[in-house]
């Protein structure tokens, strides 16, 4: 009941404000609702509410954990065979996770009221403290935690009087103190990182009242860069695949690929249910717009510092690709091994291509074009800067961040608009493309340019060895391989490339057609030769994307061409099979001979 009755008052109090188009009569039953849900949420026999839910989502744990204790006892007394006591047990564990469940989607509700004062949020905080994020439960409180505290959702007067509270603003700085002890790293750093743009706009509002608390900005910023130093980017990122759970798995499109590696339920179901992903989602993408708008000359500064140490400990010979992207030949590195350089930056890019993959077609039409709002047709203040963070992005140089960039592209890249963007992007050799009529062809000549990355694949395929020029090579030395490095740079480039093929039409067919590009038979060439497997299921599937239905007159003969190059290529071994043989080279060789034996199927 309570569930149902708090999404009804959540979804009332959020439809129709922002348009203005709502009349009295509608905008006096908001105020009442309003009203009553700070009644059902206030403090009631000297308890809130929130206090309440944390209490039997703490009680039901304990009752889950004597249970599964109970059902271990009993397994370990009885036979094979089960009995009835065993069936009872069961159902009441699956009863009392259901229970859970229930109010950890309550909590999320609760927080997205925005009604939640001082009290609340520091008892919260608290409580997911000692909260152990591999719970079942962990993403539901994680997300319920980064609502409360996020400055970008629904601005009520509840919020804004938190803002200004002395006490929030010194008992938060308290609570991320290095000295300060939560049960999960990831955890603290995600909402530490969430904190401190709560603080940016409490300076907003009250830069003097800040600067007392020690609330500076130098203090915020410090408190930002520690929490991206400790992983922030990479926890959420693991979030958000945990709340898409299996769906994950769907099509590749996600760097997750082994089932195995996906988090699920101890029953084996989804952690997250399907109402609540897209609230993780929202979440998630607040706390990093937010970032990406109040923060951006902490990104700044922590990216170049990173850049720095990389290109200063980068001491090995690069290939051409690689030398594309701005890396210099330097000396052979000593033989002591250096400590592990941070790759926060990446791990954000990551982060960003992993979210808007999961968040609805064309969520990401912010970052391509600068939007307006309203009927006035005004520049949205809050997403102008997105824009200009990819041609910052774009910037990026090196063999961890470039990958990293192409990563967050192909996510950015969903949907048909986001695509054609996307395109423009990389025609213009990564310049923003929004005030471009139509998808004219420039060729840039850093990382992000078709023509060098097309380029690349051509001149991997013509200097290493395949079926054709195997004892050709063999007779002159040892055979040339690609770097993993590299390989992995042209697995990111594809990904990307099947993204925006699979998306637009019209980007499928210029690329298809464009004769210096010559796309299909690059790759295909490049699939013939002595490379990782994964890099091999990479152009698989961007070939793939290039023959998917829907491309017209154009697309048919593209999809003839790439099969008659699969023949020609013996990607498809029709020769050996002609005469009676087994296969030598190709899909069917690769996957018996290779695949099969070692259980890897990229």
């Amino acid at each position: 009941v309570w569930n149902a009755l708090l999404r009804i008052m959540l979804e009332s109090l959020m439809a129709g404000g922002a348009d203005g188009g709502m009349g009295d009569d509608d905008d006096s039953l908001r105020r009442s609702i309003a009203e009553l849900a700070t009644h059902l949420i206030g403090e009631r026999e000297g308890q809130s509410f929130l206090v309440t839910l944390v209490e039997q989502i703490d009680s039901l744990s304990k009752r889950t954990e004597v249970l599964k204790k109970k059902l271990v006892d009993a397994t370990s007394h009885t036979s094979t065979s089960t009995s009835l006591r065993d069936v009872v047990l069961q159902g009441e564990l699956e009863k009392v996770l259901e229970q859970r469940g229930t109010l950890a989607g309550l909590l999320i509700l609760l927080c997205e009221t925005r009604e939640l004062g001082v009290d609340d949020i520091l008892r919260l905080l608290e409580w997911t403290s000692q909260f152990d994020s591999a719970d079942d439960l962990g993403v539901h409180i994680t997300t319920a935690c980064l609502i409360a505290l996020s400055p970008m959702q629904i601005v009520t007067p509840t919020v804004l009087s938190n803002l200004t509270d002395e006490r929030l603003i010194a008992s938060l700085l308290k609570h991320f103190e290095k000295e300060k002890k939560w049960k999960s790293a990831g955890v603290k750093s995600a909402l530490q990182l969430q904190c401190s743009l709560f603080l940016v706009a409490c300076r907003a509002q009250d830069p003097t009242m800040c600067d007392e608390k020690q609330a500076t900005v130098d203090a915020i910023e410090a408190m930002a860069t520690e929490s991206m130093e400790n992983d922030a980017f990479v926890f959420l990122d693991h979030l958000v695949l945990a709340a898409r759970g299996r769906d994950s798995l769907i099509g590749g499109k996600t760097p997750t690929l082994d089932a195995a590696q996906v988090p699920t339920a101890g029953a084996g179901t989804d952690l997250v249910d399907e109402p609540f992903r897209s609230k993780v989602y929202l979440a998630v993408e607040g706390c990093i717009i937010g970032l990406l708008v109040s923060l951006p000359n902490v990104l700044k500064r922590l990216k170049h510092r990173q850049e720095d140490v990389g290109i200063a400990a980068r001491k090995v010979q690069t290939g051409t690709f690689v030398n594309a992207l701005g890396r210099k030949v330097e000396e052979p590195a000593p033989a002591a091994q250096p400590a592990p350089l941070r790759t926060d930056i990446a791990a954000l890019f990551r982060l960003i291509g992993t979210l808007y993959d999961s968040l609805p077609v064309e969520s990401a039409l912010k970052f391509w074009i600068v939007q307006t709002s309203g009927k006035s047709k005004q520049i949205d203040p809050l997403h102008s800067r997105l824009p200009s963070f990819l041609r910052w992005a774009a910037e990026s140089r090196g063999e961890v961040m470039v990958p990293a960039v192409y990563d967050m592209l192909a996510g950015l890249a969903k949907g048909t608009a986001c695509s054609e963007h996307a395109y423009n992007f990389l025609s213009t050799g990564g310049v923003a493309s929004g005030a471009l009529a139509g998808m004219q062809v420039s060729y840039g000549s850093g990382a992000f340019s078709w023509s060098v990355l097309f380029g690349s694949l051509g001149f991997y395929a013509d200097t290493l060895p395949n079926p054709r020029t195997i004892q050709q090579y063999r007779q002159q030395g040892p055979l040339p391989e690609i770097r993993v490095e590299e390989a992995n740079l042209l697995v990111a480039f594809l990904k990307l490339l099947r993204v925006i093929v699979q998306w637009s039409v019209a980007a499928r067919v210029t690329l298809g057609d464009h004769p210096q590009y010559r796309a299909v038979p690059a790759m295909l060439q490049l699939a013939t030769c002595r490379v990782p497997l994964e890099l091999k299921g990479a152009i698989y599937d961007a070939v793939g994307a290039f023959c998917l239905p829907g491309g017209g007159l154009a697309g048919a003969a593209l999809c003839r061409n790439t099969w008659l190059m699969l023949e020609q290529l013996q990607v498809l071994d029709t020769q050996s099979t002609s005469v009676g043989v087994g296969p030598t080279h190709g899909l069917k060789y690769e996957l018996l001979e290779l695949e099969v034996p070692n259980k890897v199927y990229p």
